[in-house]
């Protein structure tokens, strides 16, 4: 099984990413492999990021859930720090842990390469738009992407008792 798991990320990863398809399809094999392999507790982000494109909505934020507890207590203390939510949306350990399980298995890829990067975290957004975090703990009831226009990455975060907070970042350069 995970033989072919390799097998078809390899091809998968040889061509162009085009639409949502093929980063769902890379994804899907991604979790498989990580849960052939009992990989779960070396790649916690990657095997969560999976389960957020493959699931409507995910409730158990945990590997997220720093992130979320920053970006809620500056955030509520009135000094809203926009580097915390970039380190959500710009998907740096995300990328880091994906090419670090596929270094491991010999899967040639080009997540190294900025043009091959930006369009898959372009559909990777796309994908996340359908599927809204809702953690269970603190303030933030929400953190949600929007759709934008090219590789402008749109979210908003909603609380129990703070005002919504909705922002943009446009990512041309990396």
């Amino acid at each position: 099984m995970t033989n072919e798991l390799i097998n078809k990320l390899c091809q998968a990863f040889g061509e162009p990413v085009a639409d949502e398809k093929d980063v769902i399809f890379i994804l899907s094999k991604i979790r498989k492999l990580i849960e052939n392999e009992n990989l779960s507790n070396n790649f916690p982000l990657l095997k969560r990021h999976t389960d957020w494109a493959l699931h409507a909505k995910i409730i158990e934020a945990s590997p997220m859930k720093i992130i979320l507890q920053n970006i809620e207590k500056t955030i509520l203390a009135n000094k809203y720090q926009p580097s915390l939510v970039l380190e959500m949306v710009d998907f740096v350990e995300f990328r880091k842990q994906l090419i670090s399980l596929l270094t491991q298995f010999n899967i040639p890829n080009k997540l190294n390469e900025t043009d091959y990067w930006r369009e898959f975290r372009k559909y990777f957004v796309e994908i996340l738009v359908d599927c809204p975090l809702k953690p269970n703990f603190g303030e933030i009831t929400e953190f949600c992407f929007k759709r934008g226009n090219g590789y402008e990455i749109n979210f908003e975060i909603r609380f129990k008792t703070a005002v919504p907070i909705s922002g943009s970042f446009n990512f041309l350069n990396h």
